[in-house]
């Protein structure tokens, strides 16, 4: 007697992967405070991994290599941080002493032809953006969003010590793993996730090189152009415009926006400084992460850009703005593993851009 099984309609099997997703993603919510340090840990060994090996290739033992590279990043993380808050407490400090400029500002607008042309009524204009309301909101607003940030910040960094823990575990253990996995699953398996590894490692280390490189490119760029008009806080806007890179699409506007108007409130009266970074501003994240960023990493992400602003609202709301630094990543190590199995491979292609791959993937079905 032969028994069939009939296929699972289509719409049982999209509401079963959606109830799987909404679940993964509230147990990765819930559970941050494991998941996030195993990520970053993941990441961040991938990172050091060929920096550890080239000092193993000039017979540096690779526990000392190991601490090296954990340590000399540390540190540069540590100075980073530093250097930021320092710069971010002066510039809130004299944040609080522009209200006389910005009312002059606003009193300049009204008093000009400019809302007479639009038939817009200055006593109206005045209500609805009184300067010290708007101000006052605008400080209110900023502090609640960098007492979140620092929270954030003090939660994510909290976690430093397991981070470590897990990077040099990592470190340590790459080499017995697929021994490990020979061992109790068979060579097909130990074969499978070796290349996993291998494919995760140099895809995810070369988008961290990149990005990387071309985030200190731009907040160089940033600096030098800052400090060529005289903007103040140039080291805190080149800093940002580094650290703010790395989230796509959100951290270079935070940066292009925030200068541009702190230079409006520093050169009202100065045409010349004030055109020079409302155009360069722009143009220096233009170049740097339209042009040179997508040409350096080639076609080794192959992300949809729909997917990496989907991927920064979902990780953003998984994880907070850690999630948001982490969300390209994240994204591709989960596409990495879906192309790797023949199962889940239509989803990774559906993840890409390029049509070579979905024509493949249409022709293996």
């Amino acid at each position: 007697m032969s028994s069939s099984t009939s296929p699972m309609p289509k719409s049982v099997s999209v509401s079963l992967i959606i109830i799987t997703v909404l679940a993964i993603a509230y147990t990765l919510n819930i559970l941050s405070a494991v998941f996030m340090p195993i990520i970053v840990a993941l990441l961040f060994a991938a990172f050091l991994e060929p920096i550890v090996k080239r000092m193993v290739a000039i017979k540096i033992p690779r526990v000392l290599a190991i601490i090296i590279g954990v340590a000399v990043s540390l540190i540069f993380i540590a100075i980073l941080l530093a250097l930021i808050v320092t710069s971010l407490m002066d510039f809130f400090r004299y944040f609080a002493q522009i209200t006389p400029r910005a009312t002059t500002i606003l009193n300049d607008v009204i008093d000009s032809n400019l809302l007479a042309s639009l038939n817009i009524d200055p006593i109206v204009f005045r209500e609805m953006f009184s300067i010290s309301t708007l101000l006052n909101r605008f400080i209110s607003e900023l502090s609640s969003t960098i007492v979140n940030f620092t929270n954030s910040g003090v939660n994510f960094f909290s976690s430093v010590f397991m981070i470590t823990l897990f990077t040099v575990f990592f470190l340590l253990e790459i080499n017995d793993f697929s021994h490990v996995v020979l061992t109790v699953m068979g060579s097909k398996s130990a074969h499978t996730f070796a290349s996993l590894g291998e494919e995760i490692s140099a895809q995810i280390g070369r988008y961290l090189y990149v990005k990387t490189l071309v985030s200190a490119m731009t907040g160089i760029a940033i600096f030098a152009l800052s400090s060529l008009v005289g903007l103040n806080f140039a080291i805190m806007w080149g800093l940002l415009g580094f650290l703010l890179n790395y989230i796509p699409v959100v951290g270079s506007a935070v940066v292009v926006i925030g200068s541009m108007l702190a230079a409006i409130l520093q050169f009202y009266n100065a045409p010349l400084p004030l055109l020079t970074i409302l155009i360069g501003m722009p143009v220096i994240q233009v170049i740097f992460g339209n042009i040179l960023d997508p040409r350096m990493q080639g076609k080794s992400l192959d992300l949809s850009p729909s997917l990496v602003l989907i991927s920064l609202a979902v990780w953003g709301a998984i994880w907070g703005i850690p999630g948001m630094f982490l969300s390209v990543p994240a994204t591709v190590l989960i596409k990495i593993t879906l192309n790797k199995f023949e199962s889940t491979r239509g989803l990774a292609a559906l993840m890409g851009t390029s049509k070579k791959n979905l024509q493949i993937q249409q022709h293996t079905n």
